[in-house]
């Protein structure tokens, strides 16, 4: 996950910074699946979620292009688009009426992350 989201950091020139939360911290903030893009917990319906066994797929030519390059031509692609195209394409960036945005919860959670921290 580590080097999936490090290519994607490079591949669309961000100099964003990750920070790891712990699980069982996302479950006491009440965030649900689904909710942060590419977050599905290593329990219950999603355990193991992000692992398959491709080797079939491989053996029959499957190849893949570096991640910088797909997270570049997604991006690029995206931006692309309208508005209104954009947040249907993904709605965790729009912002809604009477909603906390996507962003300001993100925020939030680091807050909370470090304040946590540092109480330790």
């Amino acid at each position: 996950m580590s080097a999936m989201l490090e290519g994607i950091r490079k591949g669309v020139g961000s100099d964003v910074s990750i920070t790891w939360l712990a699980n069982e911290f996302l479950a006491e903030q009440k965030i649900s699946e689904g909710q942060f893009p590419l977050y599905s917990p290593p329990t219950g319906d999603t355990a193991g979620f992000h692992r398959c066994n491709i080797s079939r797929a491989l053996a029959k030519g499957l190849i893949f292009r570096p991640v910088t390059d797909t997270a570049k031509a997604t991006f690029d692609w995206y931006k692309s688009l309208p508005p209104d195209i954009q947040a249907r394409v993904a709605p965790q960036f729009a912002t809604q009426p009477n909603e906390e945005s996507w962003l300001e919860v993100e925020k939030r959670l680091l807050q909370s992350w470090r304040t946590r921290d540092s109480k330790k």
